[in-house]
């Protein structure tokens, strides 16, 4: 996921929730597969709009070329 993607989710994602920590925090837990599942699983249940959990999966873990 290009950056400015993971940043934005993030963004979005901490007006709800105020236990995300710091976006590099952020950025590091999604690097491991079962806090992207827990994140997905509580994320899911409040934006409906992120899709199955694979296709979460396979936005957040690929390594998409950065939007010029």
């Amino acid at each position: 996921m290009p950056k400015e993607s993971l940043q934005a989710l993030y963004n979005t994602a901490s007006q709800s929730f105020n236990n995300l920590g710091t976006y590099n925090e952020f950025e590091k837990k999604m690097q491991d597969s079962n806090k992207r599942k827990l994140f997905y699983d509580v994320a899911s249940k409040t934006f409906n709009n992120l899709g199955s959990f694979e296709q979460f999966e396979a936005k957040v873990t690929t390594k998409a070329p950065r939007l010029t």
